[in-house]
């Protein structure tokens, strides 16, 4: 649905999560965050930003989607998309389970050119039980 409201006539919006994978040890972490977002994260990770508290990443994830919005204004769908970020993060958190680690993540592909018309934005979650890589690009 979110994927929908976010796209336009040139403007392609793409949200993935990835398979969560098992924590083997459970919560608390027992390796360092890096380490996991290695394992989690398909692509090589460049640098991580815990954000705190860990409650705050879904207005991260709404700032983000809003900053990804058609520069239109308009969107294909016959929601606005701030409307469907509350559903969407219900549904990570089904999923998870309560996030209790956050984290920004910057990965080495990351292009960050001034006037580049792709943007990025990429997280870390894990719950108690699971850890997934949440990606958000727009394709113009």
């Amino acid at each position: 649905m979110i994927e929908r409201a976010m796209s336009d006539v040139d403007h392609s919006f793409t949200i993935g999560l990835s398979t969560p994978i098992p924590l083997a040890d459970r919560f608390p972490l027992r390796e360092p965050l890096g380490m996991l977002a290695g394992r989690v994260v398909s692509v090589p990770v460049a640098t991580l930003r815990v954000v705190k508290p860990p409650s705050r990443w879904s207005q991260l994830l709404r700032d983000d989607v809003l900053r990804m919005k058609p520069p239109s204004g308009r969107s294909g769908g016959e929601t606005a998309p701030e409307l469907e970020i509350p559903a969407l993060v219900n549904t990570i958190e089904a999923l998870l389970g309560t996030i209790r680690i956050a984290a920004q993540v910057q990965t080495a592909t990351d292009r960050k050119e001034p006037g580049c018309p792709n943007l990025w934005a990429d997280y870390l979650l894990v719950s108690q039980s699971y850890a997934a890589h949440l990606s958000l690009a727009v394709d113009d």
